[in-house]
């Protein structure tokens, strides 16, 4: 499904995992009442979380996941969490005009959480960043692939 990624696996904040035995202890545990809310299924959604701002890259984002194959789309929701910022109506328009792509607008961060560890895939397309923090909530979730515009020196 995803295999042209490179994906990073996250350890739970609030835990251990042990990957020769499986094992996840200390874990939060995902609220499906939660997921029920928002019409999202455990693992079957692909989620974003960013501000609707030009530099996050979410024209090139919505145009990748339209290319992906229907039976993906269908079975794999493209979820996009964050605040309208700078410039959001293209990005708005690009949304409401693409199948399976679902915004939900800014979250609470209890909710945010437990989204986010529902997640089969991260994604992270931003074009350049200052703090980057979202990825390092990342629960145990697969992130593809992005590397940062500017190396840290």
């Amino acid at each position: 499904l995803f295999r042209s990624m490179d994906f990073v696996l996250l350890k739970p904040m609030y835990g251990r995992i042990d990957l020769q035995s499986d094992s996840v202890t200390n874990c939060k545990v995902i609220n499906n009442n939660i997921l029920d809310k928002y019409n999202l299924n455990y693992k079957k959604y692909i989620l974003c979380i960013n501000t609707l701002d030009l530099r996050k890259n979410y024209k090139t984002l919505i145009r990748a996941y339209n290319s992906l194959d229907k039976k993906i789309q269908e079975e794999y929701p493209l979820v996009i969490i964050g605040m309208k910022g700078r410039y959001f109506e293209d990005t708005i328009n690009l949304i409401n005009n693409s199948s399976n792509v679902i915004y939900l607008g800014y979250l609470p961060t209890d909710e945010l959480s437990i989204i986010l560890s529902g997640a089969a895939v991260f994604t992270y397309p931003s074009l350049y960043e200052g703090f980057g923090t979202v990825p390092r909530r990342g629960r145990n979730i697969p992130i593809d692939g992005h590397r940062p515009a500017r190396p840290r020196r």
